[in-house]
């Protein structure tokens, strides 16, 4: 009885182990298309192709706040001197 508590809590453990891994694999792919899109962003700024405070992304809310029909924020890109600033509405 032991010995298949054992094997049954190892396939329990491998099985956490390749979601854990799966979803490393999606963070990953994520992580790489944001680097990607940033590095798009940064050309266009430091080339002005991108107008100054040009909206560079928009995340909705999944769950709006209270009385609130939608809300959207917008994440602005201004280019400075001395380098970016980013600004959210």
């Amino acid at each position: 009885m032991k010995k298949s508590y054992l094997i049954g809590r190892c396939q329990e453990l491998l099985a956490k182990v390749d979601e854990i891994a799966r979803r490393q694999r999606m963070i990953n792919q994520r992580l790489k298309e944001l680097s990607l899109r940033l590095d798009a962003i940064e050309q266009d700024l430091e080339t002005c192709r991108t107008p100054i405070n040009t909206c560079i992304d928009f995340i909705p809310f999944k769950t709006p706040p209270a009385k609130v029909n939608w809300a959207i924020l917008y994440v602005y890109a201004t280019r400075f001197k001395d380098g970016y600033y980013l600004s959210a509405n």
